[in-house]
């Protein structure tokens, strides 16, 4: 994981994209509409 996880009101934040290629999936991120796609 690039970034550690963070505990924020009592939750805990993990990086997406760590959670969907652990599960066997791809992140991909347009900038121009700034839209997250998970492809398994």
């Amino acid at each position: 994981m690039d970034v550690p996880a963070i505990s924020q009101n009592d939750r805990i934040l993990v990086p997406l994209r760590f959670v969907v290629e652990a599960l066997g999936a791809e992140v991909d991120f347009c900038l121009a509409t700034q839209v997250i796609d998970i492809v398994r």
